[in-house]
């Protein structure tokens, strides 16, 4: 692997190191201040949020890291038109989400306070995070790049503590004023981080056919590939109930966690795959050693740490023991699936992936609303290994054919 891009994994995986602490305590301890039930109505909602966010920004920051990773003059423009889209649109997917959610308030017996914070948080302030570490992406400052959102995830975990310490609020709606303020200001310091280290230069608002045409793309893409690693807790949530979607995602949470490392390898490798158009194989070969050897750690180790579940949370959580050992097995699935997409990304073919995001999509939704009703927990976490299964076979089928037409 290119020193550069070693140094860039090293500082990624560091920072990502610190981010699945922070995450882990974070989980622990929302988990511990609410019942079973109220989080999985919190986790559905903003898993629910989540998978739209790929839309906020309209994919104007993948534009700005795969032009300016190229073309580092280019960064002037795309980042004013970049952060001026994504403030623009997520305000608008924010409203719309509230408005439309409304009604979910009153069906799972929830206040209407959780689901304005959700939609603010995930759908303004998250994409703001997300277009900061993108732009610092495009510069191959990774560490940057990764520790933004690790700074967003410490201070969510230092106002649930807050929270955790307010004797005046313990449920779900006492919960939002916190969780909305925390992510307004992790946004803030996002972009005061932004300006005052990479320095982008005054540039008026520019927005060219082929950029948006590009960016929608983009958007499209972001969103199917956020559906298919987070539609399955409002799915499990809306084909269950509120008290299997609660332990289903804490152990898928804490699946989530221990793949950060794969997330922050591929992060390092992305630009050099748009510089080489996919055709780094060396680069390719590394890291797919790589996904092997931290998937084999992250199995045992979940093997072992999941019977600690309910002694971090509560024994209310003890059904999610066995959904941790099972769901990990995703993480050589979705790393192998995750660096298939990316050199489909660099070669160009950004319909192609969000063909085949949308086919594993499809069969999550129809998975889960096949065995959810039927095998409740062990339906939810076998429809989430199938689907990912799929979309890594997919998803490299594809590249295959791609590559072979190109040569």
């Amino acid at each position: 692997m290119p020193g550069k891009v070693a140094r860039n994994t090293v500082l990624a995986v560091f920072w990502q190191a610190i981010r699945v602490v922070v995450q882990a305590a974070w989980v622990i301890v929302l988990a511990r201040a609410l019942h079973v039930a109220e989080y999985g109505v919190f986790a559905g909602l903003a898993a629910l949020a989540g998978s739209l966010s790929g839309l906020s920004g309209l994919g104007s920051g993948m534009v700005m890291l795969r032009h300016a990773s190229s073309t580092p003059t280019a960064f002037t423009y795309l980042w004013r038109q970049g952060i001026q889209i994504t403030l623009i649109s997520g305000t608008l997917l924010a409203c719309i989400f509230i408005l439309i959610l409304r009604c979910i308030a009153a069906t799972h017996g929830t206040g209407y306070l959780i689901i304005v914070a959700i939609g603010v948080s995930e759908l303004f302030c998250t994409p703001l995070v997300t277009f900061c570490s993108q732009a610092f992406q495009a510069h191959e400052r990774l560490g940057w790049s990764v520790a933004l959102p690790t700074l967003s995830a410490l201070m969510r975990l230092l106002v649930t503590i807050i929270f955790v310490l307010d004797s005046s609020v313990s449920d779900l709606d006492g919960y939002a004023c916190y969780h909305v303020g925390s992510a307004l200001i992790s946004a803030t310091v996002a972009v005061l981080a932004s300006f005052w280290i990479l320095r982008p230069p005054r540039h008026r608002f520019h927005w060219r056919r082929t950029e948006a045409r590009e960016g929608i793309t983009f958007s499209a893409l972001f969103f199917t590939s956020s559906a298919t690693t987070d539609f399955d807790k409002p799915l499990v949530l809306h084909f269950g109930d509120a008290g299997v979607a609660g332990s289903y995602s804490i152990g898928s949470r804490f699946v989530n966690v221990i793949a950060l490392p794969v997330v922050s390898m591929i992060m390092a490798v992305q630009p050099r795959l748009f510089r080489a158009a996919g055709k780094n194989t060396k680069l390719v070969r590394h890291a797919i050693m790589a996904i092997a050897g931290y998937s084999l750690i992250a199995i045992l180790l979940m093997q072992a740490l999941a019977s600690m579940l309910p002694i971090l949370l509560g024994e209310d959580y003890a059904p999610a023991i066995p959904v941790a050992r099972m769901l990990v097995l995703i993480v050589p699935l979705y790393g192998m699936r995750l660096l298939a997409t990316s050199q489909l990304t660099a070669l160009g073919k950004l319909g192609i992936r969000v063909l085949v995001e949308a086919v594993g999509v499809v069969a999550l939704i129809a998975s889960m609303a096949w065995l959810v009703p039927a095998f409740a927990m062990s339906g939810a976490v076998s429809a989430t290994l199938a689907s990912e299964l799929l979309l890594a076979l997919l998803a490299w089928v594809a590249l295959w054919i791609c590559t072979f037409q190109r040569g």
